[in-house]
């Protein structure tokens, strides 16, 4: 792996960590803060190759944002995990 591919990795790792920090669950956020607040944050996994089994998408918390607009039920968050095996080979 070349040292640019390394620094990208560690960059994104951290940004990860940071965002999932973030999360809090459902019991710590106020009823009357969701939707106002904070967003439903879902966690969506793509199995990748040609046996893969999907994975539904399950609630992970919730995450206080600020997006410049009124937030409403409609609006999500959704991280999306995708295998190695899509990475192009160089």
């Amino acid at each position: 792996m070349a040292a640019s591919e390394k620094a990208y990795e560690t960059e994104v790792t951290k940004a990860a960590d940071i965002y999932k920090a973030s999360i809090v669950s459902e019991e710590r956020v106020d009823p009357e803060a969701m939707y106002r607040e904070y967003l439903p944050v879902y966690t969506l996994q793509a199995a990748c190759g040609y046996f893969g089994e999907g994975v539904d998408a399950a609630k992970e918390g919730w995450l206080k944002v600020d997006v410049g607009r009124k937030l409403d039920r409609n609006m999500f968050i959704s991280r999306v995990c995708a295998c190695d095996s899509i990475k192009t080979s160089q």
